[in-house]
């Protein structure tokens, strides 16, 4: 054998021995060896009789653990092999009887240490930074809590599946099946071994259950321009799939298209459908990227990217996005006694997106009254304008409606301390009123909010669609399907 080659031979054994040493680091863990006792255990023990939270001195056990995969009858470690990890056996106090705690005195735990969660996570077929990021976010609040845990569904506060905060001579630990359940898997049988003695030999052998990661079967374009689905999550609680399309890496164009739940004894859900393009938010025609991602609720998700080849046409969407519409804020500096402006309400279409917006704005550029107009790469379309003029009396304000458009100035008189609505405020063409302010703040606590005629109307009260946190909808309200319909046939 050369030089060189005993060199090669020799790195790739110490390699293999830094990975071997580096898992005897992790299991088993914790300070002390197998038998070591007086090592004082706090946390619930309701289980081993107790009321709630106590602690007691205790006795570190070896507890054999295995995964097995109900979806594929695989183990992991593979074969006959287990992983030693630890319980801990509490000892009754010196006036208590020796068998208090006869067969339910083992907590099966494991440290809050990220390396050895995320490895035990991985082993379990979970997402390691997923489980670990849950644990870690959840401990201090079971610590924290009268009884020292938590619920792991966040939907359900009183869920079987908890997190235990325990401390193993004041370093905190928690219960091994937290990590099961955020893995995927849980339900651990355990198997006492006849003659363990928890030292030499364990005195369990537990298989806890895992499950696969989602799994995408079709994902392609039909040629009845719809989009063929059929996806499978799998998880051993709380089963569900998670299903959502991303339109050409736009993030605002990432939408959820089904969500769907499973008995918790079936252990997978599929979702199979076939969504219309229609259905689909943001296509521009042409060659669109969609990228499906689906995801189970444990952090665990696959994805998958298509692109279309066939060019369709643009199925716009209309948002109402109120929340960034502007203020006229009521606020007077000394020896200003009035204040105005222009309101214009007006449909803002952008091809590319697909995405059109019905907008109120003080903003008197790219006005274009009752006809399509471009600028830039937009499209506009101005259906109203009105003047106004706001002026400071003894005892509030007078709202003037100075313009010639014939609908009224509608505006919401808006607390800002509470942002609740104190009144609407309408105003006839060429007419005024008078605006008495609740309290007489003249410094910016009051605004006029600026709705638009289509939620004064009712036409935004129930929306089918939302993008960007704002409604949305494809069928356009009666006043603005002339409009929309002009704006579209002008782009073409």
């Amino acid at each position: 054998m050369t030089r060189k080659t005993i060199m090669l031979v020799s790195m790739v054994f110490l390699l293999l021995l830094s990975v071997v040493a580096n898992a005897a680091t992790l299991y088993p863990y914790g300070e002390g060896s197998f038998g070591k006792d007086n090592i004082l255990f706090r946390g619930n023990l309701e289980k081993s009789g107790l009321e709630g939270v106590d602690e007691r001195y205790s006795i570190k056990h070896r507890h054999d653990l295995r995964f097995y995969n109900v979806n594929t009858g695989e183990y992991m470690p593979e074969g006959n092999k287990y992983l030693q990890t630890v319980q801990y056996d509490i000892q009754p106090n010196v006036n208590e009887p020796d068998d208090k705690f006869s067969r339910r005195s083992g907590y099966h735990v494991i440290p809050l240490d990220e390396e050895l969660i995320k490895d035990l996570a991985t082993k379990a077929n979970g997402s390691a930074e997923y489980v670990w990021g849950r644990i870690n976010s959840l401990y201090a609040q079971a610590e924290s809590s009268p009884n020292m845990w938590v619920s792991l569904n966040p939907n359900d506060p009183n869920s079987p599946n908890k997190l235990y905060s325990y401390k193993v001579n004041n370093q905190p630990y928690l219960n091994i099946g937290a990590v099961f359940y955020l893995s995927g898997g849980g339900d651990p049988q355990m198997v006492e071994n006849e003659n363990g003695d928890g030292i030499n030999s364990p005195l369990f052998h537990a298989t806890a259950q895992s499950t696969n990661w989602p799994v995408i079967h079709e994902f392609k374009q039909n040629p009845d321009r719809s989009i063929k689905i059929k996806a499978t999550a799998y998880s051993y609680y709380d089963t569900e799939i998670i299903g959502r399309i991303t339109v050409n890496d736009d993030p605002n164009l990432s939408k959820e298209y089904f969500r769907r739940n499973s008995p918790v004894n079936n252990h997978s859900v599929t979702y199979e459908a076939n969504i219309p393009l229609s259905d689909i938010v943001g296509l521009s025609g042409g060659e669109d990227k969609l990228t499906l991602k689906v995801s189970d609720p444990f952090g665990r998700s696959v994805e998958q990217t298509i692109t279309l080849n066939q060019t369709r046409t643009c199925n716009t969407v209309l948002i109402y996005p109120y929340r960034a519409f502007p203020v006229v804020g009521i606020s007077f500096v000394e020896g200003l006694e009035g204040i105005g402006g222009i309101v214009k309400w007006s449909i803002e279409y952008s091809p590319d997106r697909c995405v059109a917006a019905e907008w109120m704005t003080m903003n008197p550029e790219n006005y274009s009254p009752g006809k399509a107009t471009k600028f830039g790469d937009e499209y506009f379309y101005t259906l109203a304008k009105w003047e106004f003029k706001l002026l400071k009396t003894k005892d509030g304000l007078v709202l003037k409606n100075e313009s010639t458009e014939s609908r009224p100035l509608v505006f919401y008189l808006v607390d800002g301390n509470t942002d609740q609505r104190v009144k609407t405020i309408s105003v006839d063409k060429g007419q005024s009123v008078d605006v008495t302010l609740p309290v007489k703040d003249f410094s910016g606590r009051y605004h006029l909010a600026l709705p638009a005629p289509t939620e004064l109307a009712g036409d935004w009260d129930h929306p089918d669609l939302t993008l960007d946190g704002s409604p949305a909808t494809r069928a356009y309200p009666e006043v603005l399907q002339a409009p929309m319909q002009e704006l579209l046939q002008f782009n073409e």
